[in-house]
């Protein structure tokens, strides 16, 4: 199991998908947040809260993940590259679980990188005391 972890983690960071994803997320973010600053007076600090919640509730960021999700999941099928994976004797349930965690560490990834930009590029939205 560890190997097949290793052997996808080697893929998603190896496939231009995870890299153009990313970016994608930074410009919507660096967009919400100039959006945000022109929307709200030079006088009122926003919450973290509030920058929490708009872009975790943000369509955007999720059709992102979910479009990563279909096209990552989906590679090995069309590069026909499963069946090396099982004629090696992994089973098909460890291969899903392997994917599903992979899948789970570039939405962890995406949403500490929007948290990161948020933090570094625009300190002056957040109030953290």
């Amino acid at each position: 199991m560890f190997n097949l972890i290793k052997l996808e983690l080697h893929k998603l960071f190896r496939q231009p998908l995870f890299y153009v994803c990313n970016l994608i997320i930074i410009l919507i973010s660096i967009i919400s947040y100039i959006i945000n600053i022109s929307l709200v007076n030079n006088d009122t600090v926003l919450d973290i809260n509030y920058i929490l919640i708009n872009h975790l509730s943000s369509n955007n960021l999720l059709l992102i993940n979910a479009i990563f999700i279909a096209l990552y999941s989906t590679k090995d099928y069309n590069e026909d590259t499963l069946k090396n994976i099982y004629s090696r004797g992994y089973s098909k349930n460890k291969v899903y679980i392997a994917k599903f965690l992979i899948i789970l560490i570039f939405i962890f990834i995406s949403f500490i990188m929007l948290m990161s930009i948020e933090k570094w590029f625009f300190p002056m939205l957040v109030d953290y005391t």
